[in-house]
């Protein structure tokens, strides 16, 4: 068996863990990692280099159509094709000829794509895995192309309005497992390590301002989400607010796909990259806007402040909000006088966003490579 990972996206630590690599090669499956940024996205490509980029033999960087399409020639029935960003590909500079067995499967774990807000913002939950000879693109929520999927994976009950949305009435072949973050809470949810021994609270840093993806992945077009001066002076004012009243301090949690080390934009406080589930697992309490580290605080039943303001955009502003009535969470707006904050959370709400978003009662509490590696290998010898 061959996976094959194509991604938009240049290769780095964070996948490699994500991507299960080290359990499928235990179980000699090969696997492979297939970045075409530069076909999509040439100046994404070119211009941004991860802070934990990783090379290896089994990491290609496709030059030119021509080149992917005649890798994808040599694919077996037995391989399958992971596609982690399927909504970005052109599929007309696809060769599509010779297509069997194709099985097409979606992830959910981000509960704004249930509520129809801003589904273009940070796309992240579209996974298709295809046992093929010659790869074809697959988009879920274009219904003309959802009804021709043969299988899908469920992270989470709410995961099944997309086979009602998508019409699907044909036999789908189903993979139940869960959101992608419960992977790393299942490792490490016993550990007993620390990365701080002092009390702290956890800001869930997304790049709201300097995502790679906002400049080179046209997302968000020429919108911006929010000012960069203002974004981090009210930021930091809240920070400073937190300080002062709970005495206690303020760390950030770096998104992965960006680097502080030549910043101040935090004014001096300390910045971590790569652990977010040890730092929730041991905070006070969490705060942010939309993050999905905060998957992690509901796991952990952490308390989770959302942080909404006049200077962000509307519509992000409206998947703020939402998140935080679904989760019943305070959300305050910074760029007004905050009076006081409570450090509470409603556990109905919690274990109902678990159910939905993160893992059903009724999937396998085992990491995701596993469940998907069992079922690959019974669709082998179907």
């Amino acid at each position: 068996m061959r996976i094959v990972y194509l991604t938009i996206a240049k290769f780095n630590k964070r996948d490699y863990f994500r991507f299960g690599v080290d359990y499928f090669t235990s179980k000699g499956v090969q696997v492979e990692v297939w970045n075409i940024s530069k076909l999509i996205f040439q100046e994404y490509h070119e211009d941004y280099i991860p802070p934990d980029y990783l090379k290896s033999d089994n990491y290609i960087e496709f030059e030119s159509y021509m080149e992917l399409n005649a890798k994808m020639l040599i694919l077996t029935k037995s391989d399958f094709l992971i596609d982690f960003n399927g909504q970005y590909h052109n599929s007309e500079l696809i060769n599509l000829n010779g297509i069997t067995n194709v099985i097409k499967v979606v992830i959910n774990n981000k509960p704004s794509k249930h509520d129809n807000l801003y589904v273009a913002y940070f796309v992240k939950i579209l996974i298709a895995f295809l046992n093929f000879k010659v790869f074809r693109w697959v988009s879920f929520f274009r219904n003309s192309t959802a009804k021709k999927y043969d299988g899908v994976i469920l992270g989470g009950f709410l995961s099944y309005s997309l086979l009602k949305i998508a019409e699907l009435k044909l036999p789908i072949h189903t993979i139940k497992t869960h959101a992608l973050d419960y992977d790393v809470y299942l490792t490490q949810k016993n550990s007993n390590t620390r990365v701080l021994d002092d009390e702290y609270c956890v800001f869930l840093d997304e790049a709201v301002v300097n995502h790679p993806d906002l400049k080179s992945f046209g997302v968000l077009g020429s919108m911006k989400l929010c000012d960069t001066q203002t974004y981090y002076e009210e930021l930091n004012a809240f920070m400073d607010f937190v300080e002062d009243i709970f005495k206690i301090k303020v760390v950030i949690s770096a998104h992965p796909r960006v680097s502080y080390l030549n910043e101040n934009v935090f004014k001096q406080r300390e910045v971590f990259y790569g652990h977010s589930n040890e730092l929730i697992r041991n905070a006070k309490f969490v705060f942010g806007h939309t993050s999905n580290s905060m998957h992690y605080a509901v796991l952990y039943q952490k308390c989770i402040l959302f942080l909404d303001s006049n200077s962000y955009d509307s519509k992000f502003r409206n998947i703020i909000k939402k998140k935080s009535m679904i989760l019943n969470a305070q959300c305050f707006d910074i760029s007004e006088s905050i009076h006081q904050i409570e450090i509470r959370h409603d556990e109905k709400s919690y274990h109902r966003f678990i159910e939905n978003y993160i893992k059903e009662k009724s999937s396998n509490n085992i990491n995701s490579w596993e469940i998907l590696y069992n079922d690959f290998k019974k669709i082998k010898k179907s």
